[in-house]
């Protein structure tokens, strides 16, 4: 949406987290829709985007 690849996100996660992240490990996990949600989490985090429950 703001011109992210899956490179840039992994990038980004893993200098902020510390975690070996690729771009085909997070293809991966979304593709197979086996993606857990603090990683959901860790990647909105890092976008800048806050997940909202009501």
């Amino acid at each position: 949406m703001r011109g992210m690849t899956y490179e840039k996100v992994a990038k980004l996660l893993t200098e902020k987290y510390g975690k070996n992240v690729t771009a085909q490990s997070l293809n991966n996990k979304i593709a197979r829709g086996s993606i857990r949600y603090i990683d959901i989490l860790q990647i909105c985090d890092v976008l800048g985007y806050k997940i909202k429950w009501e």
